[in-house]
């Protein structure tokens, strides 16, 4: 059974994290945690690049000032969700209640025979363990200065709508119009079950899928890719401007205007540790930060203004994190036209 999961507002996401900063220890994985938790169960494993954290249930409690978390001493699984509203905490299906409903839906159209054949005619091939991690990580390429801040004025973040369930359409068409009405959680986490249902080389082959569709992306725009994740990437300097659409399956837009900071920081690595992030305006008009740099330290930069964060992070016995040396900096930026 896995960890139950919820979603949480901006406000109260972020002040977990700050309150409880050092208990936080980043990774860059919480795959292997996401059905039995971990043992150092007062500790918060957080991954940055998913805003995603796993915790006991008391520390949404105590900062919600509520009781939200019925089992408190239990572990959960808590994603930053921009779109709810402040003290709005929303549960989500389980892996396997989601896989279990969108396979109820597709057998309304398909003999269970034909799901798993169909399932089964998708493989893809494992990845290695190295490209897997590979895969997870912001790239951010080896021709940019480290301590300079990068200026481009000429980006485009692509983004692919729905893009696991687009290939759910492909799989299961005849199912295509039920499967609309179904919620994007539910769609998700049944591509993500299916390792556990026994279709692992099925996830990634819907994985691979999206990832060639980004890489059509990149071809056809060309330019310099700044950052990529699951199913987006940002280029600068594109040779060419994409159509863009709501459809699912397709590309949309994910910033307003064209403005893109992107800085590394890396100096002595006995007194400070390295980061990497990169800065926009998403179409809210608000300033969004993404890369490996902590959250709790992102609301006091702005590569815009030259501003960086300096820290150096220290492991306790106890497995914990925290931070020492932090001080905002200011930092050269670098105009590219």
């Amino acid at each position: 059974m896995r960890l139950v999961r919820y979603e949480l507002d901006e406000e109260h996401f972020y002040k977990i994290l700050e309150y409880y900063q050092y208990r936080v220890e980043n990774t860059t994985d919480l795959g292997e945690y996401v059905r039995d938790g971990y043992s150092d169960k007062e500790t918060i494993k957080y991954n940055p690049n998913t805003d995603t954290f796993i915790c006991q249930g008391y520390y949404i409690n105590h900062i919600y000032n509520r009781l939200l978390i019925d089992s408190p001493w239990k572990q959960i699984i808590c994603k930053l969700n921009t779109t709810i509203e402040e003290k709005d905490v929303k549960e989500l299906p389980s892996g396997q209640k989601s896989y279990n409903k969108i396979k109820k839906v597709i057998l309304k159209k398909y003999k269970e025979a034909e799901y798993k054949e169909i399932l089964h005619n998708h493989e893809g091939n494992i990845p290695s363990w190295d490209e897997e991690v590979i895969d997870k990580q912001t790239k951010l390429l080896p021709i940019y200065e480290k301590n300079v801040i990068h200026h481009f004025h000429n980006c485009v973040y692509y983004d692919i709508n729905g893009a696991h369930r687009d290939a759910v359409f492909e799989m299961f068409p005849k199912a295509k119009e039920l499967l609309l009405k179904e919620e994007k959680q539910d769609i998700n986490s049944f591509v993500g079950y299916l390792k556990c249902a026994g279709y692992e080389k099925t996830m990634w082959w819907v994985i691979r899928r999206t990832r060639a569709k980004l890489d059509k992306i990149i071809e056809d725009a060309g330019g310099i890719k700044i950052y990529s994740n699951t199913d987006g990437v940002v280029l600068a300097h594109p040779e060419h401007y994409l159509k863009t659409s709501n459809i699912i399956g397709e590309f949309k837009s994910e910033m307003i205007g064209d403005d893109i900071y992107v800085f590394e920081f890396k100096e002595n690595s006995k007194e400070y540790t390295g980061y990497t992030c990169i800065q926009y305006r998403n179409k809210d008009n608000k300033i969004t930060m993404k890369g490996t740099v902590p959250v709790r330290f992102r609301s006091e930069m702005n590569l815009a203004q030259g501003h960086v964060v300096r820290y150096k992070k220290r492991n306790t016995a106890e497995h914990t994190i925290y931070y020492e040396n932090v001080s905002i900096i200011k930092k050269e930026i670098k105009e590219y036209e």
